[in-house]
């Protein structure tokens, strides 16, 4: 996306008429005073860092911080979000939304030229200010990549020390809470998403990431949750899912019918499989039925335990 400036177009010979005729068009979008975008990215996470750019003063903040470290949020605003010191009031524009704090110095970092919360102090503020529905996607993205990176106890321990400087701050019981509760395990959104919603319907808890043998010991795959102790196997279904699992030059439909064929196999060794989408996810309900009815097989079956597989450790899931 290309960004300028009202001044900038000036130079380029056009008047203030003719940028207002512009606008009117939907030639040139209006993305603050003064401030105009020529060309509009699809993906709404690119515009917004492209936003970001003109921004000269504060430290980026929440799910701005979140998107400029490479994490994903819960949905992406159309406002730039920035914490300035100084700031006495929260101003709500369309395109900026600034809150007034002062920020202790280790709680802001410079990433590829933006000035942004850390990556622990972004997490806590999405908790504590977004709610855990919406920071449960962002704080365990991090733990994945902190996992994945050999550095989760490094983040673990700055999330501890931001906890401990906002003690008095609004919602910060809400992240205390997600910090016990968050895991390195979940791979994507939805998953994160399944965690909470499982954890809300007085279900046992899964473990993650369960590494799947055949009955010669090798490695058939993983599955998102697991109940091994009943025999259970439980994976979130959605097309993002199935995005994520395409190989090079595979189709859709190749995709579906590849998994269709491991879940024939796994039922085949006597594996209860489960499936849930984003209607489950949304009707809490729902969800504990379709899983309390695969739990209830899988005591029936009585195989819980005799099955192959193997939990995951924190540097192998493989």
């Amino acid at each position: 996306m290309h960004l300028t400036t009202r001044q900038e177009l000036l130079a380029h010979g056009h008047t203030d008429g003719a940028i207002r005729r512009l606008v009117d068009l939907g030639s040139i979008l209006r993305v603050g005073r003064g401030r105009y975008a020529l060309s509009f990215p699809d993906d709404p996470r690119q515009f917004h860092l492209a936003m970001a750019q003109f921004e000269d003063e504060g430290v980026l903040t929440l799910e701005t911080a979140a998107l400029v470290h490479g994490l994903p949020v819960a949905r992406v605003p159309a406002a730039v979000q920035l914490v300035l010191d100084g700031q006495r009031n929260q101003l709500r524009g369309r395109w900026r939304q600034i809150r007034g704090e002062v920020l202790p110095e280790q709680d802001v970092v410079d990433v590829s030229g933006y000035t942004v919360t850390s990556v622990a102090r972004t997490i806590v503020d999405l908790a504590r200010l977004r709610g855990a529905e919406d920071a449960i996607i962002t704080w365990e993205a991090a733990l994945w990549r902190a996992r994945e990176s050999a550095r989760l106890g490094e983040l673990r321990q700055a999330v501890a020390e931001v906890l401990g400087r906002c003690r008095r701050r609004k919602g910060v019981v809400v992240a205390r809470e997600l910090a016990r509760f968050a895991s390195s395990f979940s791979e994507s959104p939805q998953e994160s998403r399944s965690r909470l919603a499982l954890s809300k319907v007085a279900l046992p808890d899964p473990v993650q990431q369960f590494i799947v043998l055949d009955f010669n010991g090798r490695t058939i795959g993983r599955a998102d949750f697991a109940w091994p102790e009943l025999g259970v196997l439980g994976e979130y279904d959605g097309q993002d899912k199935y995005d994520s699992l395409a190989r090079p030059g595979e189709s859709p439909a190749e995709v579906v019918r590849r998994e269709k064929r491991r879940q024939e196999q796994l039922e085949s060794m006597g594996w209860v499989v489960v499936r849930w989408g984003i209607e489950e996810l949304r009707s809490p309900s729902q969800l504990r039925q379709r899983v309390d009815r695969a739990l209830d097989t899988g005591r029936r079956r009585g195989l819980g335990g005799s099955l192959p597989g193997r939990l995951p450790t924190l540097d192998n899931l493989d």
